[in-house]
């Protein structure tokens, strides 16, 4: 498989897991509602924020991982449009790696360097 068609099957896959974070929208101001807006970077910190806050809530340690995994997703897409198709590669399986549990963790994913 090439690294194009392995980039775009993984891309497909992390499309996926951006729809999953942002398929709750909240309040203007929360993560997923920046999420949901392309505001990536601000989402993970209002996230981080929160977690600190409320360490124990689950919900807060979710919408974390999902505003750190649409960040990942937005930096590897950004990577390919600037032909960094390796470092693509990466990003995304570090998007994988964030949430461990996900389904597409077991899907076929030559090509991202086995991480």
């Amino acid at each position: 498989m090439s690294q194009t068609r392995s980039l775009q099957a993984v891309s497909s896959a992390c499309v996926l897991l951006s729809l999953a974070a942002c398929s709750g929208l909240g309040n203007e101001g929360d993560a997923r509602s920046l999420v949901a807006r392309g505001r990536f970077e601000e989402a993970v910190r209002v996230a981080a924020a929160e977690v600190e806050r409320n360490p124990d809530s689950a919900q807060a340690q979710a919408d974390h991982r999902d505003a750190t995994i649409a960040y990942l997703l937005e930096e590897g897409r950004q990577q390919t449009f600037r032909d960094e198709d390796d470092a693509a590669l990466v990003t995304f399986a570090r998007a994988l790696e964030v949430d461990p549990s996900n389904k597409c963790r077991g899907r076929d994913r030559r090509g991202v360097g086995g991480v």
